[in-house]
């Protein structure tokens, strides 16, 4: 028996890493917006079109005054 599990625990505390790092999670779709700022702690926002099927990249921004008030928490 052989058993894939995706994710793990990780290391630290989650509002510790990189905020760039947790962008690329979004914009590479393993994340959502909302677990960005539920449990990382960092506000990302959507520039473009929210009906696109594809979203370009650089349309995604991190909301650096949001993210610091979340984190200051």
């Amino acid at each position: 028996v052989h058993l894939n599990l995706p994710g793990g625990g990780g290391y630290s505390n989650p509002f510790h890493r990189p905020p760039q790092l947790v962008l690329n999670d979004v914009i590479n779709g393993y994340i959502s917006l909302e677990a960005a700022k539920q449990e990382y702690g960092v506000v990302i926002r959507y520039l473009g079109n929210p009906n696109l099927l594809v979203r370009p990249s650089e349309l995604y921004v991190i909301d650096e005054e949001a993210t610091a008030a979340l984190r200051k928490l």
